[in-house]
């Protein structure tokens, strides 16, 4: 992975979930994936039947940990990504401005 965000979504708070959260990749090849969370605890199911990862604090900021039994995937433009076949297990994630978002 070349980089990841993860941010609460308020647009798409789903009702029967504690935390929504929009997710996503970027790779080193420059390809683009996105997802969405439901969170209960500090478990996130991805929406449609992609997986699980777990959110847990570390330092001063998360650890984003791909479920090992669910993995976990995302859609891109003309694919999806599925991190269980990756060696990209988990990921320290830690503040950034508005404008790395960019």
């Amino acid at each position: 992975m070349e980089s990841i965000f993860i941010a609460h979504d308020e647009v798409f708070q789903d009702p029967a979930g504690e935390l929504t959260l929009r997710f996503g990749f970027s790779t080193r090849n420059g390809r683009r994936y996105e997802g969405v969370g439901i969170c209960e605890g500090n478990v996130c199911g991805v929406e449609g039947d992609g997986g699980a990862f777990t959110l847990t604090p570390y330092r001063d900021g998360l650890r984003l940990e791909v479920d090992p039994v669910r993995g976990m995937s995302a859609e891109g433009a003309k694919d999806f990504i599925d991190l269980s076949e990756s060696d990209d297990k988990v990921f320290l994630l830690f503040p950034a401005s508005p404008r790395a978002c960019e």
